[in-house]
């Protein structure tokens, strides 16, 4: 065999060899892929009132108290099948123990075993529909949870897993992850919170399980650990994602979108047309070199560097934007937020001013409210006593905000800008009116020695210039 001959057999086996590797990786990550579509599909399972059928003929909404309980896997069947089209992948959030109603009484993780949940019936429907779109690598498994119950308290946000004893956290992780272990063969290595909140216990539980990853909102970045990682949803309907890959050019490598969706947004006309927009979804990241539909256990070891860090900027940023927004006068300054999980370069880049513009409202407001506190309370005709009651209650004004912002950070939610910014009027109104109150003090307290000092002048020049005065 000539030298020519051998080239060409070598040319043709390093063909095969692409024709073999070359699907493969494209299947899984994508040829050339730069940015990355998750999708989420939440609250997988059989009998949850968290969760509402087609066939029922519900009304499509975004609540989760009193639906009717799930009798057919086909919705999910459809979805599925959707995703095996376009070469993509779901990361779909299994409830292991789903309660059939509020009211039902909690399954304790120290007395329950894996024969009590459903997964634990290789016949189950649903359990062979998921096994067989996990098999061929559509369907990456996610624990949603163990109840899916609200544990929370009633003034709090909702959620299951947040605030609860870390030892209740850990059994409940530990009793899900085996339940799905048992039933699909495979180990389960992501984490969906329910209602998306986590505490620094649910890290830590994840963390002694041996998950990788959680994906809540980006509400909180505490506690989050180094071991799992953090990946946050960024919307949660496909006309919101389908502008961006229009716009590819605009997006940085390494951006990606997280879309989380629930059976009750395929529900009804309205569910319909969710379906179509998420198709048209899919077939434009299919359509794109620069997209992929993976899941967060397929991204490139590049993308995932550092990425809890990235989380806690992407909290931050989000926080301070929406505080600007918020403040009256600083809305017009922004556009919506773009749903995207932004690499960590562009969160450093953007945080500082959305920072400056926020500390400088606050400090504009808390000046104007100082002068207009001195300008009023130099004006006042009434007395020190009316001043003083003014700038106590103020104070007071101020001392509540406050208490309020405690509260409602120890509850889960995010403190409003416009809160922020009725803090710092406050609190500069309160100022200026003590500020007033101390240069007055001092004025009276130097006229009264100016006064003291004319009187004693006064008397010794009468003293000395008395007739009786004897002259030295």
């Amino acid at each position: 065999m000539n030298s020519t001959a051998k080239t060409i057999q070598a040319a043709r086996r390093a063909a095969i060899a692409a024709a073999l590797l070359v699907p493969l990786l494209a299947a899984s990550i994508g040829v050339g892929a730069e940015r990355y579509l998750i999708v989420r599909y939440d609250d997988y399972a059989p009998m949850s009132p968290y969760t509402r059928a087609a066939e029922a003929g519900a009304t499509a909404g975004r609540g989760d108290e009193g639906l009717p309980p799930r009798t057919s896997a086909q919705m999910e069947q459809q979805l599925f099948d959707l995703f095996r089209r376009y070469d993509a992948r779901i990361v779909v959030g299994v409830i292991p123990y789903p309660i059939e109603s509020p009211d039902a009484p909690p399954q304790t993780p120290a007395t329950t075993s894996v024969a009590d949940s459903w997964l634990s019936d290789p016949q189950d429907p649903w359990v062979v529909l998921l096994r067989e779109y996990v098999a061929d690598g559509t369907v990456v498994p996610a624990l949603h949870g163990y109840e899916h119950r609200r544990n929370a308290p009633p003034d709090h946000r909702p959620g299951e897993f947040a605030g609860q004893p870390h030892a209740w956290q850990l059994s409940a992780v530990r009793l899900g992850s085996d339940a799905l272990h048992q039933a699909l063969g495979r180990p389960v290595t992501v984490f969906v919170p329910p209602w998306n909140a986590w505490d620094e216990g649910t890290s830590a539980a994840l963390a002694a399980a041996q998950f990788d990853w959680c994906s809540p909102d980006g509400s909180r970045a505490t506690g989050m650990g180094e071991q799992v990682r953090f990946l946050p949803q960024t919307g949660w309907d496909p006309e919101q994602l389908l502008p961006l890959l229009e716009e590819t050019s605009d997006l940085p490598d390494g951006s990606i979108l997280v879309l989380t969706t629930h059976p009750f947004d395929f529900v009804g006309p309205t569910g319909q047309r969710y379906f179509r927009s998420l198709e048209r979804l899919l077939a434009r990241v299919r359509a794109s070199p620069e997209w992929a539909s993976i899941s967060p256990t397929e991204l490139p070891a590049s993308t995932i560097q550092r990425m809890n860090q990235r989380f806690a900027l992407a909290v931050r940023y989000a926080r301070t934007r929406d505080i600007a927004v918020d403040i009256p006068g600083l809305g017009a300054l922004a556009n919506p937020a773009a749903p995207v999980f932004w690499p960590e370069e562009v969160y450093r880049a953007a945080l500082w001013p959305w920072q400056a513009v926020v500390l400088a409202a606050l400090a504009a407001s808390a000046t104007l409210a100082l002068l207009a506190a001195w300008w009023m309370a130099g004006r006042m005709r009434r007395g020190r006593l009316v001043l003083v009651g003014l700038a106590v209650l103020a104070g007071a004004a101020v001392v509540v905000l406050v208490i309020g912002a405690v509260r409602i950070d120890a509850a889960g939610y995010p403190i409003r800008g416009i809160r922020w910014q009725a803090l710092a009027v406050t609190a500069g109104f309160a100022l200026g009116l003590w500020l007033q109150i101390v240069r007055q003090h001092l004025t009276s307290h130097r006229q009264q020695g100016v006064s003291i000092q004319e009187g004693q002048c006064t008397d010794e020049y009468h003293r000395h210039t008395s007739p009786g005065a004897q002259l030295p």
